[in-house]
């Protein structure tokens, strides 16, 4: 895995408990329509339309420009930030950072970027704009990344979770469970759960090779569906994640 910058952590929920945080929502403010105030404006033959139709001109010309260079300066931008840009992989409109778990998917036509991981979009789209884009890449990668993992305690909420769902199948202990199911488990029962947080803790423990508990030994399967399985940040050139088994020994 790539040599990170050591930032200060937040905790994994299955981790040291600090407390929560929350802070206000933002407002739920309804865009104007524009499209139906100009045409008002024109048909009242309103003195300010050419301004306004030059003005909106020179922005849409502004915009094809700046979409142009959107390859260079993402690289450039990237590099200058130190957040790996994975150059082999990426070809406009899509780009791929930390391997390939973030996903920057640009909209031409719309002048607006979307970043996502294997386990979905990370909120709405933003503007496509480079210092936009990165600003939210780093804020995600520090969510995703920078976090305190502890083996044990990790380890025995996996556990727990997987014995539960080879009870609930039917099972002996050893067999192989579908991750998806074992991550819906944690998800109704460990308080702040989130995916591809789960997959990154995940991860660096299988690289680490930290993954013993209790004299069992887990071993993970891979598959080829994206939807029934997931990546592990710096392992996904293994493939998807899709079986869980915990063994004695």
């Amino acid at each position: 895995m790539p040599e990170r910058t050591q930032r200060p952590v937040a905790p994994a929920p299955w981790g040291p408990k600090e407390g929560d945080s929350g802070g206000p929502r933002s407002p739920d403010v309804s865009k104007p329509d524009t499209k139906d105030l100009l045409k008002r404006m024109r048909a009242e033959d309103d003195q300010a339309v050419p301004l306004l139709e030059t003005l909106y001109r020179d922005a849409k010309e502004r915009s094809r420009r700046n979409m142009a260079a959107f390859p260079a300066q993402i690289e450039r931008g990237a590099k200058a930030a130190g957040l790996p840009l994975n150059m082999e992989q990426s070809r406009h409109p899509e780009y791929y950072f930390h391997g390939r778990y973030f996903k920057l998917r640009v909209d031409d036509a719309k002048g607006r970027a979307k970043l996502s991981t294997s386990e979905g979009d990370l909120g709405a789209a933003i503007p496509a704009d480079v210092g936009a884009v990165l600003e939210k890449l780093a804020a995600e990668e520090r969510r995703v990344f920078d976090r305190r993992v502890v083996a044990r305690p990790f380890m025995a909420v996996l556990r727990k979770a997987y014995m539960a769902e080879v009870k609930a199948a039917g099972e002996s202990a050893g067999a192989s469970i579908p991750i998806r199911r074992v991550m819906k488990r944690l998800q109704r029962s460990v308080k702040g759960f989130r995916r591809d947080e789960f997959l990154a803790d995940l991860g660096r423990l299988v690289h680490e090779a930290r993954t013993a508990i209790d004299g069992y030994a887990m071993d993970l399967q891979q598959i080829k569906s994206p939807s029934e399985g997931g990546l592990l940040p710096g392992l996904e050139d293994r493939g998807y994640v899709g079986y869980i088994i915990f063994r004695k020994g």
